[in-house]
């Protein structure tokens, strides 16, 4: 037998050795390969082999190799088993953790993990019915030395995760092991906590001496090991067990200033003070704040590396900072509550958080910067003196923190340094960096609400400085951070009472300071008007200086440089501060309307002439105000006199013969002739008149408001009888109306136009130069709405033409967006609405690009469904509805089909779009099926969460009522369900829910309709069975529809007998059940006949779908006079031991 074993495990090791070897070739590795694997699978001797092989004397590889087979055997054909083969494995399972092993530091870890596995198996198998001896065996084997100590305590770990974290254990087995667990864990955490007190103790004694003794390493490693225990255990075990010995924390914090532990140490404090729970069961952590934890930490947050920018000290800066606001959520909940008060230490914790906000790593910055706005807006810590002592001091630092420096690419700032290991590149650090810069701007405004006095004059200190620097990079990028500084904390210094604030006086002194400053840099002045910006907010308490600041704005209108004809930033910078000012601050501005009006004209009448979209700026401007008059006489004269411009352009027979057609649109822009053509400068211009008008129609919509007070609303004349609609009684109308309604003949024709341009007829007529005119904006692939002020420098030809296309096809839909809401009836009722939409507006739709489709549902057709008047609706939103709606199905549909070879393959940016289309599609179906939502918190609310899904609206009885809607939207919200993204299954999951309690409660699915239904939810299972949320929702959907639906209509019992291995007897049992009512069992048996049924149909992880089932038999409860296996032997000891005296 001996031999046997010794010639067969040779053969392994010769076959091990091929299939690692380099110079080996493929036929030779696949044999070698098939023996291996054969032999795992087939052969009888496949322990005592890997016995064989784990020897010490062979390599690590074979060895690992070895202990692998051993495992195999136990997770696969433990059952095969008889009770000899078993004791046999346990019996040499434990020797190889005594001498199966070479010393801790030689040993590779890899080969730990095996050994530990190969026992974590047996016990999972037998503990503790089958094994109730083994924590004492594991206590001896731990006796033997700190090797076998280690490999103990790795076991514990081993075990814990299998049980609660990976839950890779037959139902049955796990909770045995968990209650088998709970009741040693007592034991566990006494015996670690005295082998990390004693190892820890020991490991700072001989570190002092001589770091690299055997000794100190072992001690070392034997702590990083108990460390990593704790760590996992901290993370689910009771808080009983988990503040047993609380000389546990100041045992860990000193570990934090020791280089070879502190990663260890910090991860396992970040578990412990993760944990969540009640008042009581949290107040332990108040024990971070003693002197003997508090100053470790201090020290380990201001400690700095020998190396200036060390990735892994930085690594354990990011993880203390981690822990540091685990503290401070800790005592955000406790503070105020129980009596518990300020703690002890508490501005040594604040001075170690405060250094993590002032490091050069932006990254590490933000992991503060939440934790400080929550300090801030407590009741109590806000109010607290010493906390109050921090605030002008953080303002300090984060006023810097707002400078856009620290790009990767860049070397101009030692935050740059820091970003290399935060971001993969600039675009990464973008993102970041846009919502650091907002975190910072929320901390500094609440600061200035609670320090008013002290935040305004360190801005007034720091402009100063700013207006007698000289000129110099650094200086622009402080007048940028200077501005966004002042424009958060301006209005809340002004807001605050019962706290000293700076006065009104104070505040304009500092405006005139700046609307003295005279500067030829362009930069720089771009800054100072977002300066004078921010400080309007003094102007609302006294006016004395609004024709100062006036004059400077239009003087900026007109700045240029003596090389240039004019500076194109600080001037559209200069029209943008005024639409602002006029914006947040009209009624200020009302007393200057006819002042501003004047200047208007004449920077119009200018011989260097102001572009067509600063012209539009301004004019917005003038709306902005004029809209404060309240009287809609005036304000229809102002805008019939202000549109008239425009409507000498707009409505010209130039303009309307180029509009008319595709081809003639293409000629007129310039989109067939090559740039550089001689007609060049024409070509611009007619691109630049056709932009205007579109925005100056955007900006009238978007701005001409009636008064938001109904009885001014009256008083001013703005509600008008319109019978003639078919509307009830009086509405609401703009005053712009009469006059922007006359523009929308040649705002359809354009869309049409703009639509025909992806015909391919027309994309043969293009000039190849513009072949990439339609491509996809980088606005559009970030989703990042087109701003109006936004100054975007497109020097190329090709990009100015992308400019063109993007912008007023995007700015066509958001004229149609803005006029349902702001125009309402008069709108509705149009002459022509409906067919225009459907004739214009959907023209070619499937052939335009899904960025596009993505801007028409959000920016148009939600706001259009949602504004609809429901007197409109037969007439106007469901013909609308019937063209688009089927199209949108369709469109998906297409996609949801592709084959997945075609999906990987596909662009990532392209996907993330058809996700978007997705969503904002789903968006607008909750919009209108459903209770129709607050319009103003659209961003942050989920048109199909169920807490708008309690009733089906008005037009949501209406649009499922008509058959072919009906199709197309149920169709569209159930096929969804099996679209490879769980994301968008669980946010349809309740839209398809309510949509099928509907249709039950009318009684108009047919049976057809039903089978649909059901096939959809089936093959949302199969398609996301393997995501836990998703699971638990969809087979719930199915089971109730199947409940529902089977007795209506008796064909949908077809779709369950094509399940592949359906066990027909459960299936008819269940049928029974549901057509005989008298006959059925409670409702969680109906669920698992259901779930036995579909139970094959169901998906899987793609992990999961080869690996070969673990069965582990159901374990009879421990019977304590009844043993299964002799007495266990007592291993014989070495001398040296490891007692837990540490003697």
């Amino acid at each position: 037998m001996e031999s046997t074993i010794e010639e067969l495990g040779k053969e392994l090791i010769s076959a091990v050795e091929i299939v690692m070897n380099e110079t080996a070739t493929r036929e030779q590795r696949l044999r070698a390969n098939g023996f291996c694997e054969n032999f795992k699978e087939t052969s009888p001797h496949c322990v005592e082999c890997g016995l064989y092989l784990s020897t010490i004397n062979n390599s690590p590889m074979i060895r690992h190799i070895g202990l692998q087979l051993i495992e195999h055997r136990i997770k696969n054909r433990w059952n095969d088993l008889n009770l000899h083969e078993k004791q046999f494995i346990r019996k040499n399972a434990m020797s190889l953790l005594v001498s199966g092993t070479n010393h801790m530091l030689a040993e590779p870890v890899y080969i730990k993990n095996a050994v530990t596995k190969i026992v974590v198996e047996i016990i999972k198998q037998q503990w503790p019915q089958e094994w109730p001896t083994l924590i004492d065996e594991l206590c001896e084997a731990g006796d033997f030395g700190e090797t076998q100590t280690e490999l103990v305590l790795l076991i514990y770990l081993r075990l814990a995760e299998d049980t609660i974290t990976l839950q890779n254990i037959p139902k049955h087995r796990q909770r045995g092991l968990i209650q088998a667990l709970h009741n040693k864990l007592s034991y566990i955490i006494y015996y670690s906590n005295q082998l990390l007190f004693k190892h820890s103790e020991k490991f700072k004694l001989l570190n002092a001496n001589d770091p690299f003794d055997e000794q100190t390493l072992i001690h070392c490693q034997m702590t990083k090991t108990i460390l990593e225990l704790f760590t996992y255990f901290a993370e689910w075990i009771s808080f009983t067990h988990l503040w047993s010995n609380l000389k546990i924390l100041p045992s860990i914090c000193p570990l934090l200033n020791a280089e070879n532990l502190q990663l260890e140490a910090v991860e396992c404090l970040f578990s412990f003070v993760g944990r969540k729970g009640t008042i009581a069961e949290r107040r332990p952590h108040l024990l971070l704040f003693t002197e003997q934890c508090m100053k470790p930490i201090y020290k380990a947050a201001i400690s700095k590396s020998s190396n200036p920018v060390d990735e892994h000290h930085y690594t354990f800066l990011k993880r203390l900072c981690g822990v540091l606001v685990g503290i401070g959520n800790q005592l955000l909940v406790m503070w105020g509550t129980c009596g518990i008060k300020r703690p002890e230490n508490f501005e040594i914790y604040l001075n170690a958080l405060f250094a993590f906000t002032n490091h050069p790593g932006q990254m590490l910055n933000d992991l503060t910067l939440v934790l400080w706005a929550s300090f801030l807006r407590h009741e109590h810590i806000s109010q607290d003196s010493i906390f109050l002592s921090f605030v002008p001091h953080i303002a300090k630092v984060l006023r810097l923190k707002l400078m856009k420096v620290g790009s990767r690419s860049r070397n101009n700032h030692l935050s740059c340094q820091y970003s290399i290991f935060d971001f993969d590149n600039n675009e990464d650090f973008n993102k970041f960096f846009t919502k650091y810069r907002s975190r910072n701007t929320d901390i500094l405004r609440l600061a200035a609400a609670l320090c008013p006095m002290k935040i305004f004059d360190l801005a007034a200190k720091w402009l100063r400085q700013q207006l007698t620097r000289p000129v110099n990079s650094s200086s622009i990028l402080e007048w940028e951070t200077l501005a966004i500084y002042l424009d958060a904390i301006c209005s809340k210094v002004i807001q605050t009472d019962n706290k000293p604030k700076p006065s009104v006086q104070q505040g304009i002194i500092l405006l005139q300071s700046v609307l003295h400053h005279e500067t030829n840099d362009p930069n720089i002045l771009c800054h100072m008007l977002s300066c004078i910006s921010a400080l309007i907010n003094f102007l609302t308490q006294s006016s004395e200086a609004l024709p100062a600041v006036l004059e400077k704005l239009f003087s900026a209108m007109t700045f240029s440089l003596p090389d240039r004809t004019k500076s194109t930033n600080v001037r559209h910078h200069a029209c943008a501060s005024l639409v602002n000012i006029c914006k947040h601050y009209p009624a200020l501005l009302v007393s200057s309307f006819e002042q501003i009006h004047r200047r208007v004209d004449v920077l119009s009448d200018d011989p260097n002439p102001m572009s067509l979209k600063e012209r539009s700026l301004l004019y917005e401007a003038l709306i902005l105000i004029n809209n404060q008059f309240n009287n809609y006489q005036q304000q229809a004269s102002f805008f019939e006199k202000y549109l008239n411009p425009v409507k000498k352009i707009w409505l010209s027979q130039e303009i309307t013969d180029a509009l008319s057609t595709t081809e003639t649109l293409m000629h007129y822009v310039g989109l067939t002739h090559a740039p550089g053509d001689k007609d060049e400068d024409t070509f611009e211009s007619n691109r630049n008149r056709i932009f205007y008008c579109v925005s100056t129609i955007l900006g009238v919509i978007k701005r001409a408001k009636w008064p938001e007070d109904p009885n001014t609303a009256v008083r001013g004349g703005f509600l008008r009888p319109y019978e003639a609609s078919g509307c009830s009684n009086d509405v609401l109308c703009n005053p712009a109306t009469p006059f922007v309604l006359t523009f929308f003949e040649n705002l359809f024709k354009l869309i049409r136009s703009l639509n025909n341009l992806w015909l391919p007829e027309a994309r043969a007529l293009l000039a190849a130069e513009y072949q990439g005119a339609y491509d996809l904006w980088d606005v559009d692939k970030v989703n990042v709405p087109l701003d109006e002020t936004d100054a975007i420098e497109t020097k190329q030809p090709l990009e100015r033409m992308q400019d063109f296309i993007c912008r007023v096809h995007d700015n066509c839909y958001h004229i149609l967006g803005n006029a349902g809401p702001n125009l309402m009836h008069e709108f509705f009722v149009m002459p022509g609405l409906g067919d225009h939409i459907v004739s214009d507006v959907m023209c070619n739709i499937d052939l335009i690009p899904d960025h596009k489709l993505r801007t028409i549902i959000r920016d148009f057709i939600q706001s259009f469904v949602r504004s609809c008047p429901p007197d409109c609706y037969e007439t106007i939103l469901v013909p609308v509805l019937i063209k688009f709606c089927p199209f949108v199905f369709q469109r998906l549909n297409s996609k949801w089909l592709q084959p997945n070879d075609e999906i990987k393959d596909a662009v990532e940016s392209s996907d993330e779009i058809e996700d978007q289309v997705l969503y904002e599609y789903y968006l607008f179906l909750g919009a209108m099926l459903y209770v129709k939502r607050n319009t103003s918190n659209d961003s942050t609310m989920d048109a199909t969460s169920d807490d708008n899904l309690n009733f089906v609206s008005q037009l949501g009885q209406l649009v499922l009522k008509h058959d072919e809607l009906r199709s197309s939207i149920v169709s569209c919200c159930f096929h969804a369900l099996a679209w490879r993204n769980s994301q968008i299954c669980i946010k349809i999951l309740s839209l398809c829910n309510a949509v099928f309690k509907h249709l039950v409660a009318s009684d108009t699915l047919s049976g057809e309709e039903a089978k649909e239904i059901i096939m959809c939810i089936l093959m949302g299972l199969h398609v996301h069975d393997q995501h836990e949320v998703n699971q638990g929702s969809l087979f719930t959907l199915a089971f109730q529809a199947y409940e529902i639906l089977r007795p209506l209509h008796p064909e949908v019992s077809s779709l369950l007998r094509e399940i592949p291995d359906c066990p027909m007897q459960v299936l008819q049992s269940f049928e029974n059940m549901l057509l005989q009512k008298e006959a059925r069992q409670a409702e969680k048996n109906r669920k698992e006949m259901f779930k036995k049924i579909v139970g094959s149909f169901l998906g899987k992880h793609i992990g999961q779908l080869h690996s070969k089932p673990v069965r582990q038999l159901r374990l009879e409860p421990q019977n304590p006079s009844g043993q299964k296996f002799p007495p266990k032997k007592r291993f014989r000891k070495p001398r040296r031991r490891n007692n837990l005296r540490g003697k």
